[in-house]
């Protein structure tokens, strides 16, 4: 039923979509990644004509992330779950030293020792420690782990900002 469904909204957008062959409607690097009689155009799989007639598709920018229903009889995605192969998601943690010479460990990356240091790092839960250079950690100064002491441990599921002072 799922496939039916997509196909009713695809088909009157574009006369290159077909039930049998998902002509157009799945994303492609390369023809390894298309169905044995189909190739790579536009950065979608087709049958014959190019994608690139498609309201919308530019053959000079990558396709939209639009995703295969599967099967009729397949049991239907969660409409929150990530695509199969999709990489995990990630958080942009931007770490900043406030004062005189110290450090943060960053528990599974490099250690931050020249501020501000950038890292993507995995959503989940994540370790922070502050090390004392000449002077000592006074305190976190930014909401991620304020109120902690040198060792922070985090959630992360947002973009943010760590800042340590070190007085």
């Amino acid at each position: 039923m799922e496939v039916l469904r997509l196909a009713l909204v695809i088909a009157p957008l574009a006369g290159c979509y077909s039930p049998e062959l998902r002509d157009c409607v799945v994303p492609c690097a390369n023809n390894s990644e298309c169905a044995g009689d189909q190739t790579c155009a536009a950065g979608l799989c087709t049958s014959g004509d190019s994608c690139s007639t498609l309201p919308g598709v530019d053959s000079d920018i990558s396709p939209p992330n639009e995703v295969d229903a599967g099967p009729a009889d397949a049991r239907p995605a969660s409409p929150d779950a990530p695509p199969a192969d999709a990489p995990p998601a990630t958080v942009t943690i931007t770490v900043t030293l406030d004062g005189p010479a110290g450090s943060v460990k960053v528990m599974g990356a490099a250690d931050c020792t020249v501020s501000p240091c950038t890292y993507q790092l995995p959503l989940g839960p994540r370790t922070f420690q502050a090390v004392a250079g000449p002077k000592p950690f006074e305190k976190w100064t930014t909401p991620l782990c304020m109120g902690q002491h040198e060792t922070c441990t985090a959630t992360l599921t947002v973009n943010a900002i760590l800042t340590a002072r070190f007085h």
